[in-house]
């Protein structure tokens, strides 16, 4: 297996949210929702969580430990802080991340935090509110009684107005049995389920817009994905330097995962064409086959539980009702399509907030390109059996997976 060095990758943040300055902060507080409602399954999915974010955190040299029903990464330096922000904002199966600042059970230290992050946050004129979480009932002042009290001291030392319901700057503190934590401004995260609790996948890749958002999309239901790219170069390593390895790195990279890259040669299919020749109106579905069928050979060889594909549903001439049946016809594989109703900018929003769309808009040229131009968009499916008849369809799929190679990303 050859390991692709990974490449310099700018990703982009799932929410234009902001934080305050990062001087105030030293913990990270992180919350999920929908592993709260697994109920007999919600440790193990917590379990998994933490460990697809502490593998993000050990980049920064950082431990994530379980805070009641949240996770938390606490001391954190100054310099990595909005960099460990924004990577932990990325993970599947978060739904907000916020910065934290430790303090002690004390409510003059609350209020000098309170006035610091207040001024720290640069909004002209901006209006504030205080909410108070008491964990700790022993604490000698109530939730209430002590956002009063922080208000006060905040109004005092700024002139800020105060606005309960929608403040430009929220203060919000929890109080515990040792200590108190104030909260900053949420960054939204991804949600879904963490990455490995729902099944290992193939994504049939192809490094335009629809595949790696479909990987993605099944990732967030907790699936891991490898990817399977045909390629048009003499030699696999035609691809090393292309978009193909750099977009897989995009998926894998904030999960603090690798992935396999199976590069299959186009070549297989081409000489099959060159020596019996089929009608041209047939050549993409009958190339689509022989990609579903060495697909599905290589899920069952390696252990994958289905394949995902990018197909949604009239989009183009490929993805017709009977183009799809006739492709799916190829392979005993269950194949999912999670894009099959979306529609063409939806995909392209989604792909821009994952960081795959500047790749995916990239020139390269794929293999769909060099069969015909004008396929037959609802094709019988007896009339493809009998073209495909004609092919060696056997030993052509056994050429091109004794001549795939296997990368590992991430």
């Amino acid at each position: 297996m050859l390991r692709v060095p990974p490449s310099s990758v700018t990703l982009t943040r799932m929410t234009e949210d902001t934080a305050s300055s990062t001087a105030q902060w030293d913990s990270i507080v992180i919350r999920f929702a929908e592993i709260i409602l697994k109920r007999g399954n919600r440790s193990r999915f917590t379990v998994r969580l933490r460990q697809n974010l502490q593998r993000v955190a050990d980049r920064f040299g950082m431990r994530v430990s379980q805070f009641h029903d949240r996770l938390l990464i606490e001391n954190i330096p100054t310099e990595s802080f909005d960099q460990l922000l924004d990577a932990s904002a990325r993970v599947l199966g978060i739904t907000h991340v916020s910065p934290m600042k430790k303090l002690p059970l004390d409510v003059g230290a609350m209020g000098n935090a309170g006035i610091a992050t207040y001024q720290a946050s640069g909004i002209p004129n901006a209006t504030f509110g205080v909410r108070v979480r008491r964990a700790n009932k022993s604490f000698p002042s109530t939730s209430q009684e002590t956002a009063v009290a922080l208000g006060g001291m905040i109004q005092e030392a700024t002139g800020a107005t105060v606005n309960l319901g929608n403040p430009d700057v929220l203060l919000t503190y929890s109080i515990y049995s040792d200590s108190v934590y104030l909260e900053g401004p949420r960054l939204s995260g991804p949600g879904g389920l963490p990455m490995g609790v729902s099944g290992h996948l193939l994504t049939l890749f192809s490094g335009g817009i629809d595949s790696p958002a479909a990987a993605w999309l099944m990732m967030r239901r907790g699936c891991t994905s490898d990817y399977l790219h045909y390629h048009v170069f003499p030699r696999a390593e035609g691809a090393r330097d292309t978009k193909i390895p750099r977009m897989i790195e995009q998926l894998t990279a904030p999960q603090g995962a690798t992935s396999r890259l199976f590069l299959v040669p186009y070549h297989a299919f081409q000489l099959a064409l060159m020596r019996t020749p089929v009608p041209p109106d047939l050549e993409l579905v009958l190339f689509r086959r022989f990609m579903f069928r060495t697909a599905g050979e290589v899920a069952r060889k390696r252990g994958h539980a289905a394949l995902v594909t990018g197909d949604c549903l009239s989009q183009v001439a490929s993805q017709t009702m009977e183009n799809l049946l006739a492709t799916a016809n190829a392979t005993p594989a269950m194949v999912f399509r999670p894009l099959l109703t979306y529609e063409k900018m939806d995909v392209v929003e989604l792909t821009k907030k994952i960081g795959t769309y500047e790749a995916a808009i990239e020139e390269y040229k794929d293999c769909c390109s060099l069969v015909s131009k004008s396929p037959r968009t609802r094709p019988k499916l007896g009339k493809v059996l009998e073209a495909e008849a004609a092919l060696p369809v056997e030993k052509m799929t056994a050429d091109a997976i004794a001549e795939m190679e296997v990368w590992e990303i991430g």
